[in-house]
């Protein structure tokens, strides 16, 4: 939330709040060990940017095929072990974040709630749908909630754009936390690190789970398996003993800022190419090859058959 404050001091932005995300953090940070999702929540939102929220993105979240749920002892259970899974159902946890949230008067800009399904099945879709809009009917007919002047978005961005620079203190503390969070991720990821000072066993637990399963998922399998798109690249991996677990440190060892629109697809794509080139620049003609018939494949059908 603190990140966030940061970010719209300085830039005239909207922000999505994904609530599984805020699960996420809840669940992996260790925060449920000393409090009840209800107060970290309740937390989180004093601290977070609402008036800058245009879109709430609600999701279904599971386990990992691989990961048993454990219960521990402590004052409140040893939640899930969930992460994103849009195909999976919608927790009560996150419809009980969703009433909350749309009932805070500083949410002021919100234009859409995202119901995320994917591969989800299209009766537990329906069904889902009826359970989110019950939950949001009273606050659909939003004419009395709209933006006042100081909170409108295209104001703020009119009035803040230009020749606005942030201040060298808060650059400092964006750059801190984001170069702590990959030095730490690259950490565990390469094994180097066990227990960080700072965390206790539990916690570190967490981290660990967190790093070692899911992270690697995310960047291997979602949104496209590596192994499919890129056959032949990583056929040559398999036989020089080249590990994809590299991929994932490379991915994290080389943030990157973006000019044209985010797209994960592309953005792997082009991530694996630059991962070949480094680690066996022998088969960059091939990943090339396959990286290019991937796009213009994706492209064509980003396209449609009204286009």
């Amino acid at each position: 939330a603190e990140f966030f404050s940061n970010i719209t001091a300085i830039a005239p932005c909207g922000l999505v709040l994904d609530l599984g995300h805020v699960w996420t953090v809840y669940r992996y940070s260790g925060a449920w060990r000393n409090q009840s999702l209800e107060a970290f929540f309740e937390d989180f939102l004093e601290q977070f940017p609402l008036e800058r929220v245009i879109q709430i993105h609600i999701a279904g979240l599971d386990c990992h095929p691989h990961i048993l749920t454990q219960v521990g002892s402590e004052r409140y259970k040893n939640p899930p072990d969930w992460i994103d899974a849009h195909e999976a159902s919608i927790p009560d946890e996150l419809l009980m974040l969703l009433a909350w949230v749309i009932r805070e008067p500083r949410l002021l800009n919100l234009k859409g709630i995202a119901l995320e399904v994917d591969n989800k099945q299209i009766p537990l879709i329906c069904r889902e749908m009826k359970t989110v809009l019950k939950i949001v009917e009273s606050f659909v007919p939003v004419p009395a909630r709209v933006p006042s002047p100081d909170t409108n978005l295209q104001s703020a961005a009119s009035c803040r754009v230009e020749n606005v620079e942030p201040p060298q203190e808060t650059r400092d503390v964006l750059i801190r936390q984001y170069r702590e969070y990959m030095a730490l991720v690259n950490e565990v990821l390469s094994g180097r690190l066990d227990v960080p000072s700072q965390w206790d066993t539990e916690m570190n637990k967490g981290l660990h789970l967190y790093a070692n399963k899911y992270l690697p998922y995310e960047i291997l399998s979602w949104g496209g398996d590596v192994r499919v798109m890129f056959p032949n690249a990583c056929a040559i991996l398999d036989q020089y003993g080249i590990s994809l677990k590299q991929f994932v440190q490379f991915w994290f060892a080389h943030p990157r800022s973006s000019e044209s629109e985010y797209d994960f697809f592309l953005l792997k794509i082009e991530v694996f190419v630059e991962f070949i080139e480094q680690v066996f620049p022998a088969a960059s003609s091939l990943v090339r090859q396959e990286a290019e018939f991937l796009a213009q494949g994706y492209r064509l059908a980003s396209q449609g058959p009204w286009s």
